[in-house]
């Protein structure tokens, strides 16, 4: 699970993980498709747009307001929905053009594993401290400051 090796998205990272059986967890910002079907200057773009975002931000708490489930069929993964705030929509506003999911509405989530995997110790806030440029196995990281 949690493949992503051809994908590329900017995501919000959290100081914990606990809560999720992904290798990777994250709340994703953005999905910009695949790799293989983007210009290499969208990575730079990415790049430079992540790091603006890490250094007008500091590290940050949001809220869990529940749990749900997303996805069809064996797609299917619980997740812990985090409460819309101006600052993950300012983040959201400022990558949209580069949005290719099926899914246009931002519906802020983090994914905890396939359905079923819910453990009974969601937490209540989630600390998001860094930005990541996935593209493909290539991750770049940035601080929020």
């Amino acid at each position: 699970m949690d493949d992503h090796t051809d994908s590329v998205m900017v995501a919000l990272l959290p100081t914990e993980s606990y809560w999720s059986l992904l290798d990777y967890p994250h709340l994703t910002l953005v999905f910009a498709g695949k790799v293989d079907d983007q210009p290499p200057y969208v990575h730079n773009e990415l790049l430079k747009i992540a790091n603006v975002i890490a250094n007008y931000n500091s590290p940050f708490y949001a809220k869990v307001v529940g749990t749900d489930v997303f996805g069809e069929d064996e797609s299917r993964v619980d997740v812990i929905l985090i409460e819309s705030s101006p600052r993950l929509l300012l983040m959201r506003t400022v990558l949209e053009d580069y949005n290719q999911s099926e899914h246009t509405e931002f519906k802020p989530h983090c994914t905890i594993g396939p359905v079923g995997s819910k453990k009974n110790n969601i937490p209540q806030f989630i600390k998001f401290n860094q930005i990541a440029v996935s593209w493909g196995n290539k991750r770049t990281g940035y601080q929020l400051r």
